[in-house]
């Protein structure tokens, strides 16, 4: 028996690729939180690229998702231009 509430759940049939957002009841039921405080979890499945880092302040986990998959998960608003950037951030490097 899964624990698991889906929250969002897409994959494509063709390649297998998609994502699971979900939540775990146990954390609500055991850990005594409310809904705000409760954690949810998010699977990717057959993704492209994956980085994982670990620093002294922590670590990093940078995930290359589909612009689709972000806009379903609500990442980015649902217009196609209105999530490209209007400039380059200082994330950026200037090409």
């Amino acid at each position: 028996m899964s624990t698991r509430s889906t929250i969002k759940y897409e994959r494509d049939e063709n390649n297998g690729a998609g994502f699971h957002l979900f939540e775990d009841v146990l954390d609500e039921t055991i850990g005594n939180l409310d809904d705000e405080e409760t954690p949810v979890y998010l699977e990717l499945f057959h993704i492209s690229t994956v980085e994982v880092s670990w620093e002294i302040n922590g670590n990093f986990v940078m995930v290359e998702i589909p612009r689709e998959w972000a806009r379903k998960l609500g990442m980015l608003p649902p217009n196609a231009a209105a999530d490209r950037p209007a400039s380059a951030g200082p994330d950026r490097a200037a090409g």
